[in-house]
C-alpha cells in the first residue's frame, strides 16, 4: 500500500489533463480551429488508434457518445483535452509525442489519460452551460483559467465563467469515471501503478506549487486526487463494492456519481486537523465554503416533552409527590463548525411543570399541594460530536453528540393550592442554577447550511428554591429528563 501511495503522488505531481482551456491566440489554428486543418501529421499515435479506444470505453454505456480524438494539440492549453466545438460534435484534442510516450512506457497509460477526457464529455463538463457560473473573483484579483467556451441554451458558442469549486470537482468527477472506464476493461492494480509511476516525467500540472497538499485555480490538490483514486480503486476493484456502482455508471444518470465526489471532496477540506486548516489558501477556503456552506453561527428551533420526579422533603421527613409530564420549546444557538469535535451551544427554551404532594388519609392517597409552574430555561453548554467512520463520505451524514453545561432555571409563572390549609401559606419560587448533561444524535448534510435535524437526550436536577414564612425547611429537587428534536434553520 505504502508503494501504491507513493506512485498514485508521483502521478497527481504532474497529471493535467487539461479540460477548460483559455481560447488559444487568433494568430495561432488550434483547438476547434485546427477539426478540418493540418491534415499531414506525424502518426506517433495515430487518431485510429484513438477513436478505437475512445469508441471501446464509450460502448460500455448505455447510450455510447459519439466522441472524435484530433491529434491537434496546442501547447498553450496542455498536452491533452476535451472540448465541445462549432460542429457541435465532441472532441478530445491531444499531443501525439504525448500518448506515444505514454505507450512506451505503460501498458495502459494513454488508456487512463483518454477514458479521463471521455469522461468530461460524458459527465457534461464541456456542454451544459447551466452547470457554469460568474467568473470567479477573489476581493483584488480575478482568478485565472476561469473563462469557458460552452454552447448556450440556442446552440451558440460563447464565454461563460466557470467557478473554482466547481473546475475542482469536474476533474475529481473524470478521475472517478475514467478509473472505472480502465478497470472495466481488466485494469489491474499494477497496470494503474505503472501509469503512475511513468506519468511524472512526462507532463507538469503543479509546477511551482509549494507541497502536494496545495491546489492551483483549476485543479484540486495533489493529495485529494490521489486519495480518490485510492478510494476508488478499492470500491471498483472489489466485486462486491462494485456492483454497487454498476448502476451508477452504467447510465445516462451521472448524478449520484457527481454527489457522491461532492462528499468525499467536501469531507477532505473539511476535516483537515487545524494546522492544514490554517494554511489552506484563498482559493481552497473559497471553495471549502461554496461545498459546505460553512456559517459559523446557526440557529436551531427545539420541542419536545419534559419528564420531571420531584423529590420532596419537609423537615427532614420524605412527602410523596406525582410524576411531572410537560413540554418544552424553544430556540438554540451555536458557535463552532458543526462538523468539528468541539462546539459551543446556549439553548433558550421555555418548560412546563406540574406536580402534586400526597398525604395518607383513612380512604387513602389524597392530594394535598398542587404545583404548577412554567420556566425559562438558558442552558449554556459544551458539545463534542463525533462523525461515524462510516458515514464520512456520506451527504447525509449522523454525527453522535454528548454534551455538558449549566442551566439557569427562571421562574415565568408559579400558581400553587394547598387544600389541607384554610389559609395558605404560599411561597414564592426563586432562580435556581443546575448542572446540565446529554446525548444526542444529528442528521446532517455537507453541503447545506439547514435541515440539519437532531433528537437528543437532556438531564438536569433541578433544585424547587421555594421560600416559606412558617419557618419550615423545605428540599425539593426536580429530576429533569427532556427528549428533544431541533431543526436547523439558519
Amino acid at each position: 500500500m505504502k508503494i501504491f501511495n507513493a506512485v498514485l503522488f508521483g502521478c497527481f505531481a504532474v497529471l493535467n489533463f487539461g479540460t477548460y482551456a483559455q481560447p488559444a491566440p487568433k494568430s495561432t489554428l488550434c483547438e476547434c480551429e485546427r477539426v478540418e486543418a493540418d491534415k499531414k501529421r506525424r502518426q506517433l499515435y495515430s487518431n485510429t488508434q484513438a477513436q478505437q479506444i475512445i469508441n471501446e470505453y464509450c460502448k460500455l454505456f448505455v447510450h455510447p457518445a459519439r466522441i472524435y480524438p484530433k491529434p491537434y494539440a496546442c501547447k498553450d492549453v496542455g498536452p491533452i483535452y476535451s472540448q465541445l466545438c462549432e460542429d457541435e460534435q465532441k472532441y478530445v484534442f491531444y499531443d501525439e509525442p504525448f500518448l506515444d510516450n505514454l505507450v512506451k512506457s505503460s501498458r495502459l497509460g494513454d488508456r487512463f489519460v483518454l477514458a479521463h477526457e471521455i469522461a468530461h464529455h460524458l459527465l457534461g463538463h464541456t456542454e451544459r452551460a447551466f452547470r457554469l457560473g460568474r467568473q470567479q473573483s477573489i476581493p483584488g484579483e480575478v482568478a485565472k483559467d476561469t473563462r469557458y467556451k460552452s454552447r448556450n441554451k440556442a446552440k451558440k458558442t460563447q464565454m461563460y465563467g466557470i467557478t473554482m469549486p466547481q473546475r475542482h470537482l469536474h476533474e475529481l468527477e473524470a478521475d472517478a469515471l475514467g478509473l472505472w472506464m480502465v478497470v472495466q476493461k481488466g485494469a489491474t492494480r499494477a497496470d494503474i501503478k505503472q501509469i503512475f509511476d511513468v506519468m511524472p516525467r512526462l507532463l507538469s500540472v503543479y509546477k511551482g506549487i509549494p507541497d502536494e497538499e496545495t491546489s492551483t485555480d483549476s485543479h484540486p490538490s495533489l493529495v485529494i486526487r490521489k486519495n480518490l483514486i485510492e478510494r476508488y480503486w478499492t470500491k471498483f476493484e472489489r466485486p462486491t463494492l462494485a456492483m454497487q456502482y454498476q448502476n451508477v455508471v452504467d447510465s445516462i444518470d451521472f448524478v449520484p456519481l457527481q454527489h457522491e465526489v461532492k462528499e468525499f471532496y467536501a469531507y477532505q477540506l473539511l476535516s483537515a486537523d487545524e494546522e492544514r486548516q490554517a494554511q489552506l489558501t484563498r482559493t481552497e477556503r473559497d471553495i471549502r465554503d461554496s461545498l459546505s456552506r460553512r456559517y459559523r453561527f446557526s440557529v436551531d428551533v427545539l420541542g419536545g416533552g419534559v419528564y420531571q420526579r420531584p423529590v420532596l422533603r419537609r423537615d427532614g421527613e420524605p412527602v410523596a409527590a406525582t410524576d411531572s409530564r410537560g413540554w418544552v420549546a424553544g430556540l438554540r444557538f451555536g458557535v463552532g463548525a458543526w462538523f468539528k469535535r468541539h462546539r459551543a451551544e446556549t439553548d433558550v427554551k421555555v418548560a412546563s411543570s406540574s406536580f402534586t404532594t400526597q398525604a395518607a388519609f383513612a380512604d387513602g392517597l389524597r392530594t394535598v399541594e398542587v404545583f404548577n409552574s412554567q420556566y425559562l430555561y438558558v442552558q449554556p453548554r459544551y458539545v463534542y460530536s463525533r462523525i461515524g467512520r462510516g458515514n464520512r463520505y456520506k451527504y447525509g451524514t449522523g454525527v453522535w453528540q454528548a454534551t455538558a453545561g449549566l442551566s439557569v432555571n427562571v421562574p415565568l409563572t408559579f400558581d400553587y393550592k394547598n387544600y389541607a390549609l384554610l389559609v395558605d401559606p404560599v411561597p414564592t419560587q426563586r432562580t435556581s442554577v443546575a448542572p446540565v448533561i446529554g446525548v444526542g444524535y444529528s442528521h446532517a448534510n455537507w453541503l447545506t447550511r439547514s435541515g440539519h435535524v437532531r433528537i437528543g437526550l437532556m438531564y438536569q436536577p433541578q433544585l424547587l428554591n421555594l421560600s416559606v414564612g412558617s419557618g419550615e425547611k423545605i428540599s425539593a429537587w426536580l429530576h429533569t429528563l427532556s427528549l428533544e428534536a431541533s431543526v436547523r434553520l439558519w
